[in-house]
């Protein structure tokens, strides 16, 4: 199915964009971290200061790539992008 997305792409977007990740090191560092939600959906994390800021960037990359970016700010958690094929 077109809609179809997964965590594996988006990370090799967003390390082919220059962005590091947090979690693929032998020791940690800040950076970004995704997680497949559903078949059509991957939420992106920032692991580290400006979280914000940092959120921005991924989320300008990946626009720009095609994809559909939502930043999402769950009651009580941490803010995340939602993204999606479009």
């Amino acid at each position: 199915m077109s809609g179809d997305i997964t965590s594996f792409e988006v990370s090799e977007h967003l390390t082919a964009s220059g962005h590091t990740d947090s979690v693929h090191r032998s020791a940690w560092r800040p950076g970004y971290r995704d997680e497949q939600n559903s078949r059509r959906t991957v939420y992106v994390w920032h692991d580290g200061h400006d979280e914000r800021q940092y959120l921005d960037r991924y989320a300008q990359s990946l626009r720009a790539a095609g994809y559909e970016v939502t930043l999402e700010q769950p009651r009580g958690g941490r803010p995340h992008l939602c993204v999606r094929r479009c």
